[in-house]
């Protein structure tokens, strides 16, 4: 019996002592789920590799929607950097610190964001493989409040946060990702009664830095369903002035399009057939001309 016991702890060594070979591999090889993030990933690496454009364009998934990198051969000019709601303007400052440091010769910043997407905060359950595994990186802690570090500590916990091997084990498997993910809450589409506090903050951080590289940041709001009857932005606008965003922000919600619900597939992102049928027209109305100059 004695022997049986040595030998069967012998053998669930061995077996653990395999599967951790494995995902010490798959760690190291940085390794995502499918596409997973894909986006982010992408415009990290545009962030840290220089280039010639002279302006550059974040956003959200909606801007991604009318800036995609396959656009790119039609534009010498801008790059298109654009992501997802879900890396707030925390997430689109640390890539614009990166992008601005590797490319000085940046003379204009378009960030396209939906007003709902200024109202999102650090609070719904893909943050966590969107933002925190990607951005919460040694080399980007030094970008963000410690108000923000502290609160990412609490909700997440710090070994979700600042442990990279955890971090990259959770990416590559889906199923603990997935136990992981179900504490937290489901996405909800947030009104834009205010911006939310991550926005105020890094929206701020992001102005200071164009000003310091002479940079002009223009904010463009992306397309949005329906009509202006449907959408009340006496708030937002008293927010805008409220924080100081009135240089950059002046024609915000003025300029905004808006395009019948029938074109979108969730109220939020646009059919990609109507996309590909009208980009062209929407980014001319947006810009007055095609491609943008």
């Amino acid at each position: 019996m004695k022997k049986f016991m040595i030998k069967l702890l012998l053998a669930v060594l061995l077996v653990l002592t395999g599967q951790g070979i494995f995902w010490f591999c798959i760690i190291e090889q940085n390794i995502q789920i499918g596409n997973l993030a894909e986006e982010v990933y992408g415009a990290i690496e545009i962030a840290e590799t220089k280039n010639t454009y002279a302006e550059v364009i974040i956003g959200d998934s909606v801007c991604r929607q009318l800036f995609l990198p396959e656009y790119q051969e039609e534009n010498e000019d801008v790059c298109y950097m654009g992501t997802n709601q879900l890396i707030t303007a925390c997430g689109n400052y640390i890539l614009l610190e990166k992008y601005i440091a590797n490319n000085p010769q940046t003379k204009k910043v378009y960030y396209f964001i939906r007003p709902q997407s200024l109202a999102k905060d650090m609070d719904e359950r893909l943050f966590y493989p969107y933002f925190v595994i990607p951005f919460c990186q040694q080399e980007n802690m030094k970008y963000m409040e410690e108000e923000t570090k502290k609160l990412l500590v609490e909700k997440f916990g710090y070994t979700f946060v600042y442990n990279r091997y955890v971090k990259q084990l959770l990416l590559s498997n889906k199923a603990p990702l997935n136990i992981y993910l179900k504490q937290y809450s489901n996405e909800n589409e947030s009104e834009a009664n205010s911006m939310s506090e991550v926005s105020i903050v890094y929206l701020k951080r992001i102005v200071s830095l164009c000003n310091e590289n002479d940079i002009e940041l223009v904010m463009i709001a992306t397309p949005l369903a329906g009509d202006e009857n449907n959408y009340d932005w006496n708030i937002f606008r008293k927010e805008i002035e409220k924080y100081g965003f009135e240089n950059i922000m002046a024609d915000y919600l003025n300029h905004i399009i808006y395009i019948p619900n029938e074109y979108f597939t969730d109220g939020v992102h646009l059919q990609s057939d109507y996309v590909k049928e009208n980009r062209e027209k929407i980014i001319k109305e947006i810009f007055g001309t095609f491609p943008i100059q």
